[in-house]
């Protein structure tokens, strides 16, 4: 899980940097647009002519085609003759020959520079396609853990006759009980390859349990039971592995599978007195446990949603010992079923 919030906060940045590189790309389109406009007002300017000019160029003799005019007598006759052909400014400056203009040649192509495409922008999903939900190749992780959980119960019990309200014949027994367990761990978590990682988990655990009781018959007698225990617990070892990538929009799967030791000290291992009654407690289980399980990852925007199955395989065992007048025999723990799921947000 730490590694998909991980990628959602990569994506994240990857937003950041595409959104100044789009307010960017919208700066050089505005600059663009007044270029053009610059340019469309400069060739709207050479492609005429104002009236002051032509007026101008009507009253020193116009020339148009190559052809020069001239007014003549009534008696004279017409002359024609052809001109070279000179601009505006050549007419200005030469002295006393008629001015004459000519239009300006139309482009014959476009003018100026055509803006560049802008790039398209790319859609991003909540999470890139191809993403890793385990730590990817050649990383090891240290994981430490500390937990600490306090329990108490009350328990009353009366083995009898009630005759009347209030009146009763018979045994009333009571508890009062306070436990505290204190567990600290390290977890070792290392991928082979991007899509299988492998972690071995060692606990250690104190237990401190007190347990006062009270039987009154004809006599009432309390008895107070403080119980301690402290070792090592049951190692675990297990495997993930990323079945599918997540890609088109699909959940990421990811199968695992974890087994359990005996390493602590179990419940039928602790010492007991004369009466089979534990002088310690337990760290442990006792029974060996395989695990498999199915998790499913679903990226979306802006969560990420959750679920896991699971099936727990406890191993029965044969202990064949007596604590004090019982014989306890071939013991099974039973199974269990596992459910979860959930979601998170970035």
């Amino acid at each position: 899980m730490s590694r998909v919030l991980e990628l959602i906060q990569q994506q994240e940045q990857r937003l950041n940097v595409q959104e100044r590189q789009l307010h960017e790309q919208q700066q050089q389109l505005s600059e663009q647009r007044s270029l053009i406009e610059r340019q469309r007002r400069e060739l709207e300017g050479m492609s005429s002519v104002s009236d002051a000019d032509l007026g101008e160029i009507r009253g020193a003799g116009a020339v148009r085609g190559g052809l020069a005019y001239q007014e003549l007598a009534a008696d004279e006759p017409i002359r024609i003759n052809r001109a070279p052909t000179r601009t505006l400014v050549q007419a200005d400056s030469g002295g006393g020959a008629p001015p004459e203009a000519t239009p300006a040649p139309a482009p014959q192509g476009p003018v100026g520079e055509a803006p560049p495409e802008s790039p398209q922008t790319s859609t991003v999903d909540a999470l890139p396609e191809g993403q890793n939900a385990l730590l990817g190749a050649g990383r090891l992780v240290i994981e430490p853990s500390f937990e600490f959980s306090r329990s108490s119960g009350n328990r009353l019990v009366f083995r009898g006759v009630e005759i009347v309200t209030g009146i009763q014949i018979g045994l009333i027994e009571a508890s009062d009980t306070a436990r505290n367990t204190l567990s600290s761990s390290v977890a070792l978590r290392y991928a082979l390859t991007d899509r299988l990682e492998v972690e071995a988990r060692i606990p250690y655990v104190y237990r401190d349990d007190r347990v006062t009781t009270l039987a009154q018959n004809s006599t009432t007698t309390t008895q107070t039971y403080n119980l301690s225990g402290s070792d090592i617990g049951d190692v675990e070892l297990s495997a993930r592995y990323q079945l599918t990538q997540g890609r088109n929009g699909a959940p990421i799967f990811v199968a695992g599978a974890r087994v359990k030791t005996t390493t602590g000290v179990g419940p039928f291992d602790v010492e007991r007195d004369a009466q089979g009654v534990a002088t310690e407690l337990a760290t442990g289980s006792g029974f060996w446990s395989v695990q498999g399980s199915l998790s499913m990852l679903y990226p979306t925007d802006p969560a990420v949603i959750f679920a896991n199955v699971s099936y727990m395989y406890n191993a029965p065992d044969t202990i064949n010992r007596t604590y004090g007048a019982v014989t306890v025999g071939e013991v099974d723990p039973g199974d269990s079923i596992g459910f979860g799921f959930g979601f998170g947000f970035a």
